[in-house]
C-alpha cells in the first residue's frame, strides 16, 4: 500500500531527525528508512553517524502512524 509506505517512511525520518535535534534542516533525501511494517534506519545520511547505532520502533496507536528513534547521545550532528 503506497500510502502506508509513505507514512511509515516520513514518520521514521521525522523521529530520527527530531532525536538528533535537527528537525527539517536535516538532509531528508539522504536518510534512508524502511517503508515496510518493520521499522529500520538503513542510512543516516550524516557524516560520522552509523545506522547500526540507531533503532527505530513503531509505536502502536489506533489513529496515527507513530515511530520513535533511539540512539547514542550526540554532541552535534553535521549533515554530509
Amino acid at each position: 500500500d503506497p500510502a502506508s509506505a509513505f507514512l511509515n517512511g516520513w514518520t521514521r525520518k521525522e523521529a530520527y531527525v527530531k532525536a538528533l535535534g535537527l528537525g527539517l534542516t536535516a538532509p531528508l533525501t539522504d536518510i534512508i528508512v524502511s517503508l515496510s511494517e518493520r521499522a529500520a534506519l538503513l542510512s543516516t545520511g550524516l557524516r560520522g553517524q552509523s545506522a547500526s547505532n540507531w533503532r527505530l520502533l513503531n509505536v502502536p496507536h489506533p489513529r496515527a502512524v507513530v515511530a520513535v528513534a533511539l540512539g547514542p547521545h550526540l554532541e552535534s550532528a553535521a549533515p554530509t
